[in-house]
């Protein structure tokens, strides 16, 4: 059943003007779910295509998502996009004590990973496994303005922990962003 998923992603390729065997095959492998042990495997292959990754690829655009935790549950609270110069605004924060994260899927595989840039308040450079988030108190109807550092994951073996449904959480306002953004271009 795969062989017609694949072939209409590659001919949604085709149409956007790739072209060449090896450029489309690298596309789809880049942008593949990975399944089963990481990388390339021989029964789940690259994974499992994703015809939306395979069809943004090439385009720049990657949304940096800035989200707040609460401190005291680790439940995420809220969560937002920067706009182009790194600002954001986060309006429907619930929890009093807070922690505030960053991220920006440079390599768009949906994972933090090397190459993607992370951080959070508190974080002073270095790995940011080494560091902790310092919390935030905001109370109601107040407004505080912060500012924090980020830097590229170098090696995975140095990435923080982000997984489960925060990370889906993050996803989707991730998707959500890029296809707003896609979707302010084409009206323009």
């Amino acid at each position: 059943m795969a062989a017609p998923h694949v072939s209409g992603i590659v001919a949604l390729l085709m149409s956007k003007g790739y072209t060449g065997v090896e450029t489309i095959r690298k596309i789809l492998r880049d942008t593949a779910e990975d399944l089963g042990e990481p990388g390339f495997d021989n029964y789940y292959g690259a994974g499992l295509v994703d015809a939306y990754r395979a069809l943004t690829y090439d385009t720049g655009y990657e949304p940096f998502i800035v989200w707040t935790v609460d401190a005291v549950t680790g439940v995420i609270d809220s969560i937002t996009c920067a706009d182009e110069g790194g600002n954001f605004l986060l309006t429907e924060v619930i929890a009093r004590s807070v922690y505030i994260y960053a991220w920006r899927d440079v390599d768009r595989n949906m994972y933090l990973t090397s190459g993607d840039l992370y951080g959070y308040y508190g974080y002073s450079g270095g790995n940011p496994k080494d560091g902790t988030p310092t919390a935030i108190t905001v109370e109601p109807g107040e407004t505080i303005t912060v500012e924090f550092q980020f830097s590229p994951i170098i090696t995975d073996r140095l990435k923080p922990v982000f997984e489960g449904s925060l990370l889906q959480k993050v996803l989707e306002i991730k998707e959500a962003a890029v296809e707003e953004y896609y979707n302010k271009l084409e009206r323009k």
